[in-house]
């Protein structure tokens, strides 16, 4: 029961200037409104998107007074060699439902290349 660590855990964290509610609704409406995947998979982050969105005004006031951003760059390059890990371990986790089947190498790969996928349509929507 992972319950009690998470509430001892969320008890002992340090409070903050902002106490931000995070709110589920927006995702669960999403997710009510889709049925495939990819449209569900649209729902991701639209309750943290909600958040930011409601909060963003509060934070014109603190720019660079508690937080600095690292620069773009740095930021891309510690997400890419973070990714890299989840990337593999998810792979693995492809090739690990065949449990050493034929299918093990054919879907370790087709996780690595939905993965670079995903990566890629993440990188066009954030250039712009």
């Amino acid at each position: 029961m992972r319950w009690p660590a998470l509430i001892f855990v969320t008890a002992a964290a340090p409070t903050t200037a902002q106490d931000l509610v995070y709110d589920f609704s927006d995702t669960i409406q999403c997710l009510a409104a889709g049925d495939a995947s990819l449209a569900r998979m649209e729902c991701v982050g639209s309750a943290a998107t909600a958040c930011m969105d409601r909060t963003e005004a509060e934070d014109a006031d603190l720019a660079g007074e508690i937080y600095a951003p690292p620069s773009q760059a740095e930021a891309l390059r510690k997400m890419g060699c973070a990714r890299i890990g989840f990337r593999d371990s998810l792979s693995e986790y492809g090739a690990s439902r065949w449990t050493g089947g034929s299918g093990a190498s054919p879907a370790s790969i087709a996780y690595l290349m939905h993965t670079a996928v995903q990566q890629v349509i993440f990188l066009e929507e954030a250039v712009g």
